[in-house]
């Protein structure tokens, strides 16, 4: 038997005590329960009562956290992190699923939709597996995803907003961002392959400029032909064409 020994109002709860022991109990469960100083709690209504308690109150914590789309997953690591027993989080999580509050499939639809100019499929598959989204799921998701129409609009303009580095360089910059934020190396390539034309920088000016640099540094370190062959191996490495190299050189 638990006897409450006082209750006080709290912003958002009440607190009782019994004997040593405090709670904060919620508003629904106070009223249900009819608690007031002096009532007498059989221990089976007791459990009863906390373990509704506990449910309201996870329950009312995930509705704030559910201001922002979460998975089922990042949900129960919520939950978990703030102390819910499993059962609560269960109940908790069937409960939002039932109301639609969480939807896997409805969250994976979105998170593509909104990231997949910025990513692409292999990242945004890592990312959703990470938010514990079933691989079957994503893969159905990931497969709607057409990457040629995205790459022919996104990296054309990644290619002409280049302007400082060599022809070969600004390709190679390209290529690695868009393989690196997740596209195809073919899709990549393929489409890299049809906007060439979309280079912007004069390789000519910025040899000329990149030799005048050459020059003044390494010409404190070699002279003659030394110095003509390392101008032309730097030169080479930074990706201009032995053509253009021979008409700054010569």
């Amino acid at each position: 038997m638990k006897t409450i020994e006082t209750v006080k109002k709290l912003k958002k709860t009440y607190q009782i005590h019994i004997k040593s022991d405090s709670y904060e109990i919620e508003p629904e469960v106070y009223l249900k329960f009819h608690i007031k100083p002096g009532l007498e709690i059989e221990e089976k209504i007791w459990k009863e009562l906390i373990a509704e308690n506990d449910y309201l109150r996870y329950y009312k914590l995930g509705i704030i956290k559910l201001k922002k789309m979460l998975t089922r997953y990042e949900m129960k690591n919520y939950l978990l992190s703030v102390g819910a027993s499993e059962g609560i989080i269960k109940q908790v999580i069937s409960k939002f699923v039932e109301k639609r509050y969480l939807d896997d499939l409805i969250y994976t639809k979105e998170y593509i939709q909104m990231k997949k100019y910025q990513y692409g499929p292999l990242v945004l598959e890592h990312q959703l597996r990470e938010k514990g989204v079933d691989f079957d799921l994503i893969k159905a998701q990931i497969d709607h995803i057409d990457e040629q129409e995205i790459l022919l609009l996104q990296l054309p303009k990644k290619l002409s907003s280049i302007k400082n580095k060599s022809k070969r360089q600004a390709i190679l910059t390209v290529k690695t961002h868009f393989i690196r934020n997740g596209y195809t190396n073919q899709i990549v390539s393929s489409v890299l392959e049809k906007s060439l034309d979309q280079y912007q920088g004069d390789e000519l000016k910025l040899i000329q400029r990149d030799y005048e640099k050459l020059y003044l540094r390494l010409s404190k370190k070699f002279s003659g032909y030394e110095l003509k062959s390392s101008i032309k191996e730097k030169l080479y490495q930074k990706g201009y064409t032995i053509e253009d190299i021979q008409k700054v050189l010569n």
